[in-house]
């Protein structure tokens, strides 16, 4: 299931037939790491690697997966190794400069390369092309600006931007925390955090502790805004709202969690995604509702 997501509207209808979607896809298959390569990604299936195709519709809704391979090689090493090179050349007379240093070592990490242990990781792509929404698994804004590049060089024409709503989060859930009053399904959860405007930036952190509080009004009222805010939607879903409208540690709780199961096989990812976005479609609407709806573009 997904665990954070970082959303972005697309500005053009999203329509390619199955044949044009995965010849787009193939040109940038993902592919191990070369001897020399520091980290590759591209395209993989997302119902494993031992499956073809790359991409997947599910109760009509297309699924992609982003994966990467980064070798491990520590600057600390390279410069140990290194270090020791030089200080061997200088011992045998040799001259000491910036440039003979810099290209060391260079000519060091290019050797030590190719015996790095690497490091897979991947992450999904959930398209909802009736809404117009790419939503994207990052916990941070790097991640999913790397997936945004991926898709912008794969599918010509493609235009999407960060999901932009009329009301700033921050605001909104600073009315949240003052009036305690929140809109159709949604409800405070046992967790935020708080920071001051000026250069203190000083900052109140609450987990596992009621958010419900006069404590948490005076902090507000004397000029700490949210910076994130626990969630619950419909008993159903959990999870933390930041400023920038991401959602993180998202955890669909046990009337759910009930009914999901790990991505073993074909019948555990049609079931995985189809509560995904069975789920986590109406709390995104409802966030956005929450918002002020959507900025129009």
């Amino acid at each position: 299931m997904l665990k954070s997501l970082i959303a972005y509207t697309l500005l053009s209808p999203f329509e390619h037939a199955t044949d044009a979607l995965e010849a787009a896809l193939a040109k940038k298959r993902f592919m191990p790491c070369g001897a020399h390569d520091e980290r590759t990604l591209g395209w993989a299936p997302p119902r494993g690697d031992e499956h073809e195709a790359l991409a997947e519709v599910v109760a009509g809704h297309l699924w992609l997966r982003l994966k990467t391979e980064s070798k491990l090689l520590p600057a600390s090493v390279v410069n140990r190794i290194a270090k020791e090179r030089m200080e061997r050349i200088e011992q045998a007379g040799g001259k000491r400069s910036r440039s003979n240093r810099r290209d060391i070592r260079e000519e060091t990490r290019l050797e030590l390369l190719p015996r790095a242990f690497t490091k897979v990781d991947s992450r999904r792509i959930w398209i909802d092309r009736a809404d117009r929404r790419v939503l994207i698994e990052a916990g941070s804004p790097k991640a999913a600006d790397e997936a945004v590049a991926l898709l912008l060089a794969t599918f010509d024409g493609l235009e999407l931007i960060p999901l932009a709503t009329q009301r700033t989060s921050a605001a909104v859930m600073a009315e949240w925390l003052t009036s305690f009053d929140l809109p159709g399904n949604l409800a405070l959860d046992r967790e935020c955090e708080l920071r001051a405007l000026d250069e203190t930036q000083a900052t109140v952190r609450y987990t596992r502790h009621s958010i419900e509080s006069d404590e948490v009004r005076r902090h507000i009222q004397a000029g700490k805004m949210p910076r994130q805010v626990g969630l619950t939607f419909a008993g159903r879903v959990s999870c933390v709202l930041t400023d920038a409208l991401h959602l993180k540690r998202i955890r669909f709780l046990e009337l759910v969690a009930d009914e999901e199961t790990t991505d073993r096989d074909d019948d555990a990812f049609d079931t995985n995604a189809t509560l995904a976005a069975g789920e986590l479609t109406p709390l995104l609407d409802e966030l956005i509702d929450a918002h002020g709806g959507p900025l129009q573009h």
